[in-house]
């Protein structure tokens, strides 16, 4: 069954479903023969959606400068972003459990969801309007009005789209808070442009002042508002509700499996105490391997995709087998565990299990990492296209973990367990937003 090509019918396109050995076959291939970017625009309705890049071969739209942004600089200077962003974790806790009362129970899935966003935003547009809630407002409205536009239009024919758009009322609330975003980017692109020959100011390091000095750099217009607020809704796309169900899952499987709390623990005590201090670095969140394994075999254990590594065939794709997929095929794979028992579709949960095998195999070590991403490994794809952001991503989830192990041990409430992991009607994650998880405050 695993080496058969499948045709899925989808309600708004068909796919080819490929056994993953043919992964090395395509996803490598030039943007011109297969296009990661295309085939995104066209699933997530990018015209409505502000998703993908209508011009993937303009290196300086929007989509390929968040992609060089994230590559260039967020990869590149997690160093400098660590320590914010553990100052933003423990200040997003203190907010959010009561200091007078030893335990409190979070609805875990918005928990997380708000944290990675109050993160993130302070990355991409400075600790100030991050925590302005007319921005959140507008920035989860945007997303969540998105959501409901691509959902709907998905079931619409292609040809009929733009028509049944104007009679909907999802791409107008979309538009209304790309608006209300850039009524709130305005006033600060507008100050940062009178400040830049200033030499008694130091600009901030977010992506807005990316934004300007890569513009200047290339003889673009820097105060182009439109396109940065279209680069900001990518960056949210691409970063917040893969991170934050990343750092959801990780607590469940903390609370669900807490025989593994003690090893835990004891691996980030001795990485602090060599370290000297409690704040960790770059090189010692490399050392806290069995954490690694742990947030891994979350990924794992529950995909955040059925299907994975999509592209969409330029030219006719011709497989090691004969097989030739037409022009304008869409493809991908299987994300599924290859090593999963073949009639359960599963393995037992073992948060260890990737430390193991970097012990056993230490020539092979960095394919066991968490940010890893090969034909084995489709938790951020695979190929050129992989998901750049994941470094920084696995960090973040890193770090939050790192503070919840030290200051709370983690429960579900008595009556409840975690829901069979549920995935919509385009194969992608449902999370369970009920689910709650007990951060108990430890003495």
């Amino acid at each position: 069954m695993r080496e058969t090509i499948y045709l899925l019918r989808l309600p708004f396109r068909r796919i080819y479903v490929l056994p993953q050995k043919y992964i090395n076959e395509y996803a490598w291939k030039p943007d011109d023969h297969i296009s990661s970017n295309t085939d995104l625009y066209e699933r997530l309705l990018g015209r409505w959606t502000y998703v993908g890049s209508l011009t993937p071969d303009d290196p300086n739209g929007p989509y390929n400068w968040v992609v060089e942004y994230v590559r260039s600089e967020l990869t590149k200077q997690i160093s400098f972003y660590l320590p914010a962003v553990q100052e933003d974790v423990a200040s997003y806790f203190h907010a959010h459990t009561a200091s007078d009362n030893d335990k409190t129970t979070l609805p875990v899935h918005d928990f997380c969801i708000g944290l990675c966003f109050a993160l993130y935003q302070r990355i991409f547009v400075g600790k100030e309007l991050a925590r302005d809630p007319e921005w959140k407002a507008a920035c989860v409205e945007l997303g969540l009005s998105s959501v409901g536009v691509a959902g709907s239009l998905m079931r619409v024919p292609t040809w009929l789209r733009p028509a049944a758009a104007t009679f909907m009322s999802g791409p107008r609330h979309v538009k209304a808070n790309v608006r209300r975003m850039e009524a709130k980017i305005r006033p600060i692109l507008t100050e940062r442009l009178e400040n830049k020959h200033r030499g008694d100011i130091e600009p901030p390091r977010d992506f807005i002042q990316w934004w300007i000095q890569k513009s200047i750099a290339v003889g673009r217009d820097p105060d182009n508002l439109s396109a940065l607020v279209v680069a900001l809704i990518q960056l949210n796309f691409a970063g917040i509700r893969s991170t934050g169900l990343g750092v959801m899952q990780s607590f469940v499987d903390i609370a669900v499996h807490p025989e593994y709390t003690d090893d835990l623990r004891a691996e980030l005590e001795r990485v602090r105490s060599t370290n000297g201090r409690e704040e960790l670095t770059v090189p010692s969140l490399a050392k806290l391997e069995k954490m690694d394994s742990f947030i891994k075999e979350s990924a794992r254990h529950v995909a955040q995709n059925v299907l994975s590594v999509y592209r969409k065939a330029l030219r006719p794709l011709r497989l090691s087998d004969g097989t030739v997929l037409p022009a304008q095929s869409y493809v991908c794979v299987p994300s599924i565990d290859p090593d999963a028992d073949q009639e359960t579709a599963t393995r037992p949960f073992d948060g260890f299990r990737w430390y193991r095998q970097r012990i056993e195999q230490p020539d092979q070590g960095a394919r066991f990492l968490s940010v890893s991403s090969n034909a084995q490994a489709l938790e951020f794809g695979a190929g050129p296209h992989a998901c750049p952001g994941r470094f920084l991503a696995v960090a973040v989830i890193k770090a939050a973990v790192a503070h919840a192990l030290t200051h709370y041990e983690l429960r579900l409430p008595s009556a409840q367990k975690p829901k069979v992991p549920q995935y919509n009607h385009v194969l992608v994650y449902t999370p369970d937003t009920k689910q709650k998880v007990e951060f108990v405050r430890r003495i």
